[in-house]
């Protein structure tokens, strides 16, 4: 494209009298790209970015398989072209009227409705430099040679209102290139369309008092449909415009440069309720998902989300295909109330998983229309995706009266082997005995732990000879496994892996089909019986062994190692949890484009107190590197990776950056306790990963003695790499910073889908529920009512305030002194 635009350009300036002609070549060509739905006009959902990639999880719709071709580099692509035919425009806007009528023509094609443009995030900067080109043209029409063309020109200048109103129907995503250019210029692009409007404002209204002859009412308009009065709905739609894109530049300037603490959105003059009411309104009788959206944008505005949800509630039939209206009126109080607008819910779009879970929790009483629409939700979706959320869904079963949920847990274990077992091992894994609060819990927990058995012989009565042949050698086996740990636990220490070997020896794998229950793409092939060892716990015995593996959908010949433990006498329901909050922050990230690493490695618990932990492959903990040397982690990469500055030292420490800031906003979120060296795992890459969840959200080791008081552990050897400086001022720093600040911008994004999954769980017993309000707690770290650069801020604050802070040394040192883990 680089190349084409650098040809034209010589070729229109070399022999302008082809002019016309090369223009009117490129816009069939570019009209081409919109029927052909490339680039900028790339409208299917997969080109889609976050949308896509976070179905069904946390947005709704079908999963969505990944486009073919890099759709930024499609747009970027369009991007390049654009400024060809900005560079015509600005040439002959005064002198020729041939070629400002081809590109009137172009713009035509281009905001024709239904609405056609990308919604990837990335489009944004090219969306708003089409739309100011527009403008732009739209402006001469007071131009002499334009006189005939006035009608035509405010018909086009109309459709790019529309269009870029069509924008903010989706909801606002981050998208990031990797490259500091691209997302300042992003937010630049909106800026000066923000600038061009503003400054446009006296224009039309010198325009209005020359007489457009808008002045009748009610009458119907090509673009807005019916309308009372063209140029009041036209200033009101201007303003809201104005309003919207202003956020937008916002938004995307914090993205661009996250650092850079300065509060510029501070000094925005504050709107009136009437105003919000105003701009509520207007939006939604041009498209109602641009109200949903503002609302979206402002989520802790009250006359806001008062406001849409009354226009909600009196258009109901209309928006049927709309699941983000779901929560405007199905509500605790619809439910108390049986509403008639729960009528609608038969009608009503796929909402994603993570809203349907909240309407699951006991707030909603289980509400036959509420349910009927919660279960054709998930039997809309594939088994497959809905099988990560299996901990809600078994304790969904808390609160199943009408058995609905248990039907569809049922239908959906015939569909699928795969979720069958993994909904057995929920079950069995539930059977544990609460900690906290033992007598009242079981009371109230009695019918529940009545029925997971049954529900169990359900399922297993359900199989086909084949399914049940299938499921008897995939348990068995691993029973096998697990029970080793029972055999040891009499054994004195020195004996007990010879004790592992012997028992290992007498297992066999039955059949080809059997899978690793925490990964079930990961068929096995073998034990390695050498590799069984006996580890250290307050508990039982567990016991770590490596099976031989292979990728289920890759190379058969590619066979791997993979070491598990197997626990006995520990509940690991809770790591369960938080790696479940831990994966979808890794799929935000991804389909956001962030450089930030997380590995949610597999946990399932597969009996009362029993569960199978996936080791993290390459991996050593911090306190098993310092058994080896003195020196700090700064000492330890030069031994692994080289001297400071060579290319593998520098890569590896870019690796601890971009893992040390994605776990810092995991940390941030679910305030993991007990971090100390132990806990803190290094591959062989240099990237950080944590491990054991014991502790999280309002619970802390020794009593809650809350001995580590930062948001997340950065501790002085940390420091070190990520701060060659020593005073928060080398570029390192800043960037894991900005990494920080944009992953926790990202997760604000699905703030209601983490929330969702961790409320599912709160009457599970698990330890992190038993004290304070844990899910108020959650909710406030997410800082809903703060603007993006608040956010940030607040981010970059943490960040500070974790640096070297004293009560994380304090803790290492504490478990040194008990335990011997090296600090």
């Amino acid at each position: 494209m680089e190349t084409g635009v650098f040809i034209w350009t010589w070729l229109v300036s070399a022999a302008p009298e082809l002019g016309s002609l090369v223009l009117a070549e490129l816009v069939d060509a570019w009209l081409w790209t919109i029927d052909t739905k490339r680039g900028l006009f790339a409208s299917e959902v997969r080109y889609s970015g976050p949308a896509a990639e976070l179905r069904p999880h946390l947005a709704p719709g079908e999963p969505e398989g990944q486009p073919e071709k890099d759709p930024v580099e499609q747009i970027i692509a369009h991007r390049l072209w654009l400024g060809f035919f900005i560079d015509r425009f600005e040439v002959v806007r005064h002198d020729s009227i041939e070629q400002l009528l081809l590109l009137g023509r172009m713009l035509q094609g281009t905001t024709k409705l239904p609405w056609n443009f990308s919604r990837h995030p990335a489009a944004t900067g090219t969306f708003f430099t089409v739309m100011l080109l527009g403008l732009k043209c739209c402006s001469c029409q007071s131009q002499g040679n334009l006189q005939n063309f006035r009608t035509g020109l405010h018909l086009l200048e109309d459709r790019i209102y529309r269009a870029c109103l069509g924008w903010f129907v989706h909801e606002p995503e981050w998208y990031d290139v990797n490259n500091a250019n691209f997302a300042q210029s992003e937010a630049q692009c909106v800026s000066v369309f923000v600038h061009h409007l503003l400054n446009d404002r006296v224009d039309a209204s010198q325009l209005d008092s020359k007489g457009r002859g808008h002045e009748n009412k009610d009458q119907y308009h090509p673009v807005w449909g019916q309308m009372e009065n063209y140029d009041v709905g036209r200033e009101k739609r201007k303003q809201l415009l104005l309003m919207l894109s202003q956020h937008e530049a916002d938004r995307l300037e914090v993205w661009a440069q996250p650092v850079n603490s300065k509060e510029g959105m501070s000094s925005r003059p504050k709107l009136s309720s009437e105003k919000w009411i105003e701009y509520a309104r207007t939006a939604f009788s041009v498209d109602p998902r641009i109200a949903l959206c503002l609302a979206s944008r402002f989520p802790t505005n009250p006359s806001l989300k008062a406001e849409v949800t009354q226009l909600v509630q009196s258009h109901i039939l209309e928006i049927r295909s709309v699941p983000e209206a779901l929560p405007y009126f199905v509500t605790p109080k619809a439910v108390d109330e049986n509403s008639t607008h729960l009528q609608q819910l038969p009608h009503w779009a796929a909402c994603s998983i993570t809203q349907a879970l909240e309407f699951l929790t006991p707030s909603y009483k289980g509400h036959p229309r509420v349910m009927a629409y919660v279960l054709r939700v998930l039997e809309s979706y594939p088994s497959e995706r809905v099988t990560f959320f299996m901990p809600q869904l078994v304790q969904a079963l808390r609160y199943d009266e009408g058995r609905l949920v248990e039907g569809y847990l049922l239908r959906a274990a015939q569909r699928s082997d795969v979720f069958a077992h993994i909904l057995i091992w929920n079950l069995q894994g539930e059977t544990c005995v609460p900690e906290s609060g033992k007598d009242a819990i079981s009371a109230k927990n009695s019918s529940f732990q009545e029925l997971l058995p049954i529900v169990r012989q359900r399922i297993i009565d359900g199989f086909t000879t084949k399914a049940l042949d299938v499921f008897q050698r995939e348990f068995d086996f691993f029973d096998k496994v697990t029970s080793i740990s029972g055999v040891l636990f009499p054994l004195p220490k020195e004996e007990r892996r010879a004790g592992i070997r012997r028992e290992l020896e007498k297992i066999e794998i039955d059949g080809e089909d059997l899978y690793l229950p925490t990964a079930p793409n990961k068929l096995v092939r073998g034990i390695q019986v050498d590799s069984g060892i006996p580890l250290q716990s307050a508990a039982k015995v567990p016991i770590m062994i490596t099976f031989n593996v292979l990728d289920q959908d890759g190379d058969h010949n590619d066979i791997k190692p993979q070491a598990c433990i197997f626990k006995v006498g520990d509940d690991c329901r809770q790591d369960v949890l938080a790696l479940q909050v831990i994966s979808l922050l890794k799929d935000i990230f991804a389909a956001v484009g962030l450089n930030l690493y997380l590995f949610p490695y597999g946990v399932l618990p597969t009996g009362a107190e029993r569960g199978i932990i996936e080791v993290v492959p390459n991996s050593r903990s911090r306190s098993q590197m310092g058994e080896t040397t003195d020196g700090g982690l700064y000492e330890i990469f030069q031994q692994d990776f080289g001297p400071v500055g060579s290319p593998s030292f520098e890569a590896a420490r870019e690796n601890f950056i971009i893992s040390s800031a994605g776990y810092a906003v995991a940390s941030l979120l679910l305030q993991p306790k007990d971090r100390h060296n132990g806990n803190l795992l290094f591959d062989n890459v240099g990237r950080l990963v944590h491990i054991d969840f014991g502790f999280i959200l309002e619970t802390s080791p020794g009593g809650n003695m809350r001995f580590e008081s930062a948001y997340f552990k950065l501790s002085h050897e940390m420091t070190q790499l990520l701060d060659p400086s020593g005073v928060m001022k080398s570029d390192t720093w800043f960037q894991f910073v900005s990494l920080c600040v944009k992953g926790y911008l990202a997760a604000r994004r699905y703030m209601d889908g983490i929330i969702n999954t961790v409320l599912m769980m709160i009457d599970s017993g698990l330890p992190c529920f038993s004290r304070g309000d844990p899910i108020g707690n959650l909710r406030k770290r997410f800082h809903p009512e703060m603007s993006e650069r608040e956010a940030a801020n607040f981010m970059i604050r943490k960040c500070t305030d974790a640096y070297n802070k004293w009560t994380t040394a304090g803790y290492d040192l504490i478990q040194y002194l008990q335990q011997g883990i090296e600090k």
